[in-house]
């Protein structure tokens, strides 16, 4: 090597980029070395944190902050290829814009830089991309989904429907105890009707629960004896893969994979990423 260039000098040379001319040349660089990873099928992990600040940053804003609550942040939206840990981008957005209508744009120009036969077999989030506007833009695309349901009304409605039920698959070795269903729901916001993953474990607990009987006394229930209690998870998708477990496969992942509720399960790798990003990066 005859020369190598100073920090000085190519600080100075970034500085003559503008915003846009450096994503436009960073970007290709980023996907380039990740590229052979998506030739093969793969889940897009989408997942939204928070970053605490200490200084005058711009975009330093104060809203939701869950560690630290009154301390300006940036929100981090993250798209990652599951398992892998790759990161296929980060839009850093001032504090305030934290919610799936400011992830949105990003995962759509992440999907628009993908070729048909590299775009993911499935994208992934949490309770907070579970609206409407989100799922709407993806099945425009025609790109499969799978994400958690927030706890309303509608969704309260559907499980009292769906405890009874006698169809609810058996747990096989590798569920963990997990069970499920599945139905259709349209809620309030929804213009159609789009299919819902119950999912449920008994949860073995020495919590009493107490309740107000007909009388107006307070009973005492103990669970195991006389009442059940249960963790549950409601997911919308329109794909088509089966609740029953599957012996995974390398082939295709419509094929292979594990249970339905298993593929969301398997989401909560995306928050090691996070650590690192966060606490080992920085």
């Amino acid at each position: 090597m005859s020369k190598i260039v100073s920090e000085d000098a190519l600080r100075r040379a970034l500085a003559r980029l503008s915003a846009d001319e450096s994503r436009d040349w960073l970007q290709p660089q980023l996907l380039a070395s990740v590229q052979a990873a998506l030739s093969t099928s793969w889940i897009l992990d989408i997942d939204t944190t928070i970053k605490t600040l200490f200084g005058k940053q711009s975009g330093a804003e104060v809203s939701y902050n869950p560690h630290k609550p009154g301390r300006p942040s940036h929100a981090l939206h993250t798209y990652f290829v599951s398992h892998l840990r790759m990161v296929l981008d980060v839009v850093v957005s001032p504090g305030k814009e934290h919610t799936a209508a400011h992830a949105r744009p990003g995962l759509s120009a992440v999907l628009d830089t993908l070729s048909p036969a590299q775009l993911p077999a499935l994208v992934r989030g949490d309770c907070g991309f579970g609206n409407e506007p989100f799922i709407d833009e993806l099945e425009k695309r025609g790109q499969p989904y799978l994400f958690k349901l927030r706890q309303t009304s509608g969704v309260k409605k559907l499980l009292r429907r769906q405890f009874v039920r006698k169809d609810w698959t058996t747990p096989g070795p590798s569920d963990q105890g997990w069970s499920a269903v599945e139905d259709t729901l349209k809620l309030a916001g929804w213009d159609k009707s789009r299919r819902v993953v119950i999912s449920r474990r008994a949860v073995k607990s020495d919590a009493a629960i107490t309740r107000n009987s007909a009388e107006g006394q307070m009973e005492l229930l103990l669970p195991g004896k006389d009442a059940e209690l249960w963790e549950y998870a409601v997911l919308v998708t329109n794909s088509s893969y089966s609740l029953e477990s599957i012996h995974p496969t390398d082939e295709d992942l419509s094929v292979g994979a594990a249970a339905m509720a298993q593929l969301y399960r398997d989401r909560a790798d995306a928050e090691n990423g996070f650590d690192e990003l966060k606490n080992q990066w920085g």
